[in-house]
């Protein structure tokens, strides 16, 4: 009877996970990201389109997006059809990877794919999907970079390790977000391996050579070189607490761009509460002057001019960490519809589920050795928390959560419980 509900459970899965990855693959048909172009993913599709004749936000976004989104436009000659082959592709390759990250990690077959079906189905990784967002590539190449990870830990080879280690790099071009598990994820690995000295050089200076293409390409259009992407214009937005920051670009002809975060526009708490961010009431706006043949000055200078007091720096931290547990993941949310509504409600599961994985973690967290997912996850949830150089939205808790869903399933699983289990690749 028992070998009969396992089957059963087995089975089921499989048609879930069949049935999650066809909606994916069919999806952008139907709601395709060239249907939302505005905004942020206006601005993407923008950059790819002049990649080879940048301008400012060419130099300010980070690479990595850029160049695959231009790729894809170059290949599919902006072809419709392609184009939602191509993100179809990728939206159903994802979850896989997050899989493939489980089993590599340790986890035991059913409860990864219990995890794969539950990243598959997902509402906010799915419609994430709609729109050309940098979170599109980044999901997939940090899933790749965690299975790289697993893999280098139970090789402990040199080859192993420079392979997680570029995969990591390649997360980190394309959001510093990624430059935490980056170091820590090498770190871990690098501890474990023979021979230490060789291969913390080795990948020095593989990582150094990936770095190179965009520290000229940032010197050339910013004038100043900034390998992962320019984040004084988040920052200066952050601290000047205003609801708009308008920046003048001279750099021969004057470039006007005017921004504000999302967060300033919603009300985390509803339906608990109307209460927003402060900067969110009101309509006024910070002027910032950039002249490109001053380098990093002015931007420098634009940050130290917005230095905050005491109080105000707490207010935005306190704003930050309530925008961190409940703030919806916008574009999703401006989504019309179903989609756009299931993705809102979505976020009430975040805050509950990173209570309970810290309260988890903590028992594994004073074990010797630490297993590397705990350490990973609580990391990566605390820095995000209580950071406060720019202004949270919900989107950047993205990349944290395909790690907590895995943290809360590891922790409930046999493996788990017993420290973490041994890395392991198997397929489903």
């Amino acid at each position: 009877m028992r070998q009969q509900h396992h089957g059963l459970l087995r089975h089921g899965l499989l048609i879930f996970i069949l049935a999650g990855t066809g909606l994916r693959l069919l999806l952008p048909f139907f709601d395709s990201p060239m249907d939302h172009l505005f905004s942020d993913p206006q601005r993407h599709w923008d950059n790819a389109g002049r990649f080879l004749h940048p301008l400012l936000m060419n130099g300010c976004d980070p690479l990595g997006y850029q160049v695959f989104l231009f790729l894809t436009r170059k290949l599919s000659f902006d072809n419709r059809f392609v184009l939602n082959l191509f993100t179809g592709i990728l939206s159903a390759a994802m979850p896989w990877l997050y899989y493939r990250a489980a089993r590599s990690l340790g986890l035991e077959q059913k409860p990864a794919a219990m995890f794969w079906s539950f990243m598959l189905w997902m509402p906010s990784f799915l419609v994430i999907y709609s729109f050309f967002m940098v979170e599109t590539l980044l999901l997939p190449l940090m899933g790749l970079g965690l299975w790289m990870t697993g893999r280098a830990l139970r090789r402990k080879d040199l080859p192993s390790f420079l392979l997680m280690t570029v995969c990591w790099t390649l997360a980190a071009l394309t959001k510093a977000q990624a430059l935490l598990p980056l170091i820590l994820c090498c770190g871990y690995a690098l501890w474990q391996m023979p021979r230490r000295i060789p291969a913390l050089i080795a990948a020095l200076a593989l990582t150094a050579l990936m770095l190179i293409p965009n520290t000229l390409r940032t010197r050339s259009i910013l004038g100043f070189p900034s390998p992962f992407g320019n984040s004084c214009l988040a920052r200066i937005m952050h601290a000047g607490g205003t609801k708009h920051t308008q920046f003048y670009w001279e750099n021969g002809r004057r470039e006007t761009l005017i921004y504000s975060s999302p967060s300033c526009y919603i009300h985390p708490l509803e339906p608990l509460n109307e209460w927003r961010i402060g900067r969110g009431d009101g309509e006024n706006t910070m002027e910032v002057v950039i002249h490109r043949k001053n380098g990093r000055n002015d931007w420098t200078a634009a940050l130290a001019g917005v230095r905050r007091s005491a109080s105000v720096w707490l207010q935005h931290l306190g704003e930050n960490v309530v925008l961190f547990l409940f703030a919806p993941s916008w574009p999703e949310t401006s989504h019309e519809g179903f989609p756009g509504a299931i993705s809102r409600w979505q976020r009430w599961l975040w805050a509950p589920l990173i209570f309970q994985v810290l309260i988890g973690n903590a028992a594994f967290l004073i074990r010797r050795p630490i297993p590397l997912l705990p350490l990973l996850t609580s990391a990566m949830l605390l820095v995000l928390c209580f950071q406060n150089s720019v202004t949270m939205e919900g989107r950047y808790r993205k990349p944290l959560e395909p790690l907590l869903l895995l943290n809360f399933i590891w922790l409930c699983s046999k493996s788990g419980a017993a420290g973490g289990g041994t890395p392991k690749e198997s397929g489903l």
